[in-house]
């Protein structure tokens, strides 16, 4: 009896583009700019020298496989799944995912606002307060081409509105955020822990206790 052999080891990175080599061939170029313009690009955010490669990756794995296309003197490698890619990403899909993981550098050095002074602390939140009212402008636009059916794949645009969705209620909450804490320490006397600071630490700790009770008195009902 033969084995069946086990399933190659790939990155989450290996199965995005697996998964949007099922919607059509793209040479690695394209791969990049749909990556870049996409929800990926918030969801799964890579380098583009790490997208570039992955391709030749699935190949190897006999998951895509590439062919050479000539325009004129030009010539590009396309990449297309295999049968044994489809199989293979289908199987991936049906296992459970991994939860989000944060990563913010403004927000890093707040958490080390103590080790500088008030001012900078500050203008650490108000970039990500910026930031946000760059992405809502830059999501109004996106919204309007969706609506006109300016979409790459219009037949995927309900999978297109959940990814912005979730994207959309992160960067509001990061937001909302750094407003809170823009008011809070516009009334700071120093970065150092002193009397205001603290109470109001304690009573926002104070707060999500009664808050996180409520809660499970309520699912446990």
């Amino acid at each position: 009896m033969t084995r069946s052999s086990p399933r190659p080891r790939l990155t989450t990175t290996s199965f995005a583009l697996l998964g949007l080599l099922q919607l059509k061939p793209f040479s690695a170029y394209e791969l990049t700019g749909y990556m870049r313009r996409s929800a990926l690009s918030f969801l799964w955010p890579r380098t583009e020298a790490s997208i570039y490669r992955e391709p030749k990756t699935l190949v190897a794995n006999g998951l895509a496989r590439s062919r050479v296309q000539r325009n004129g003197r030009r010539e590009r490698t396309v990449y297309e799944i295999t049968a044994a890619g489809r199989r293979t990403l289908a199987a991936w899909l049906r296992e459970p995912g991994g939860g989000p993981r944060f990563e913010c550098e403004a927000a890093v050095k707040a958490f080390f606002g103590d080790a500088t002074d008030l001012e900078s602390l500050r203008m650490h939140l108000a970039s990500l307060c910026d930031d946000r009212q760059a992405q809502s402008d830059r999501a109004e636009e996106l919204m309007n081409d969706w609506l006109a059916g300016r979409l790459q794949f219009p037949d995927r645009i309900h999978y297109t509105v959940l990814a912005a969705d979730l994207i959309d209620r992160l960067q509001r909450t990061v937001g909302e955020w750094a407003s809170d804490w823009l008011d809070r320490t516009e009334l700071w006397e120093q970065t150092g822990l002193h009397d205001l600071n603290e109470q109001q630490a304690r009573a926002l700790l104070e707060d999500w206790l009664t808050e996180h009770t409520a809660g499970g008195r309520s699912a446990g009902s």
